[in-house]
């Protein structure tokens, strides 16, 4: 991802839309919310179905900052969203 491909990733991450990707053959969203004046961030696997949907979830002040904690999270076997993203196909649903 080039450099203002990454900074519209992250603009469109931090204004809590809908993001949804495929990652070796699991479909996630990723979406953020504001409830009680916190911000919410999760990642939810959609597909396959699994017993446990949410693979990660944040809750901070602000949504920039779920967004970091996402990005550096290392919730992709171990890697973190940059070192996965080459492999991950963006899905407009």
């Amino acid at each position: 991802m080039e450099a203002n491909e990454r900074e519209m990733f992250c603009e469109v991450l931090y204004s809590a839309q809908e993001i949804v990707f495929t990652y070796h053959e699991r479909k996630y969203c990723v979406q953020g919310y504001t409830e009680n004046g916190k911000a919410h961030m999760y990642l939810a696997q959609w597909e396959p179905e699994c017993g446990k949907p949410i693979v990660w979830e944040c809750t901070a002040d602000l949504m920039d900052q779920c967004g970091e904690k996402f990005i550096a999270a290392p919730i992709f076997e171990g890697k973190t969203f940059w070192k996965v993203e080459p492999e991950i196909t963006w899905v407009d649903d």
